[in-house]
């Protein structure tokens, strides 16, 4: 899977696996970080993470399995273990 950053200013013919992402940021300071289309459009169960204004985050659960991340019972991110 390729990883890729979403830009407005994309106009290129991209292979079928890649996966992009944005930020959604609420009133309360909680950032999202989401999987989109390549025009920007949040994909269902595309929800990944949140950062919150006191340092902390939280693995999003039911994230869609056919966006190609490694997904564990709870619909989480599998994270890799620390060395």
């Amino acid at each position: 899977m390729k990883l890729n950053i979403f830009s407005e200013e994309m106009d290129v013919v991209k292979p079928e696996k890649e996966v992009y992402f944005r930020f959604k940021q609420y009133s309360s300071g909680e950032v999202v970080v989401y999987v989109c289309s390549e025009k920007g459009e949040p994909l269902a169960c595309g929800n990944l993470i949140s950062f919150f204004p006191d340092g902390t985050m939280k693995k999003m659960g039911g994230v869609n399995s056919e966006l190609g991340f490694q997904i564990d019972m709870g619909g989480h991110i599998k994270e890799k273990e620390d060395r």
